[in-house]
């Protein structure tokens, strides 16, 4: 499936970009499986991201670009920018031993 050519042109060259646009159909990339043969890892890869990403929010500071807001919406429910969020990322300074 991953590599089918009814489904992806070029299915064998490297191409994030395939993705961009969500104009692929939902099922023709399921990395973990489905079903009774789902990958055992799945859950512990979803935990290994989200440690990945709280070791990087650690030593970056993200801040808004200037002017930049978060938009109008329902706190609820995930808020998407239209026009995306700009945004400017810093190497975290340590104060410690100064």
């Amino acid at each position: 499936m991953h590599r089918h050519p009814d489904i992806w042109t070029d299915p064998n060259d490297f191409d994030p970009d395939r993705f961009l646009g969500g104009k692929i159909n939902r099922t023709a990339f399921i990395p973990f499986g489905y079903g009774p043969r789902l990958c055992v890892g799945r859950d512990f890869s979803y935990l290994e991201g989200v440690l990945m990403l709280a070791g990087l929010g650690g030593r970056f500071e993200v801040e808004f670009a200037s002017g930049a807001q978060l938009p109008a919406g329902n706190p609820l429910v995930t808020i998407r920018p239209p026009a995306g969020m700009p945004l400017v990322v810093r190497e975290r300074v340590s104060s410690v031993g100064e």
